[in-house]
């Protein structure tokens, strides 16, 4: 079996050794990996703990991994269109859009005020100046 396992690997470039254990790269391999780092020689099923195991598997977790091709559009997105807020933040944001479109109908409302009173004096001028003409 440990045959089998190492031919499958082997287009990793990693093998585990016999009686352990590989911790694999995945697709793309971190640049730091390398094989040997987090290949462990033993590992005890006796109910012991793997520490050797687990310090493969934790310093695998901290090395830095390439973004997939189309991960940096898609953490571009994320940080443009994603709001992380709590409710009351979202109800404190609504609330702000709320009274900016109150203010924005009250100045429309007063421009058509204004508009309609100078067409009327428009109008009461026109006819003053067509009864004296």
């Amino acid at each position: 079996q440990l045959r089998v396992v190492n031919w499958a690997l082997e287009d990793f470039g990693v093998q585990v050794p016999r009686g352990g254990a590989v911790v694999l790269p995945g697709t793309p391999a971190p640049e730091e990996y390398a094989a040997g780092d987090f290949s462990v020689r033993t590992v005890f099923l006796d109910g012991s703990e793997p520490t050797a195991l687990i310090a493969a598997v934790t310093s695998f977790a901290a090395l830095a991994r390439p973004l997939p091709e189309d991960g940096v559009a898609a953490l571009g997105s994320l940080r443009e269109d994603w709001r992380l807020l709590t409710l009351r933040e979202e109800l404190e944001r609504e609330r702000k859009l709320v009274a900016m479109y109150a203010e924005a109908l009250e100045a429309m409302t007063q421009s058509r005020d204004l508009y309609r009173e100078a067409a009327e004096r428009a109008a009461e001028a026109l006819a003053v100046y067509r009864e004296s003409a």
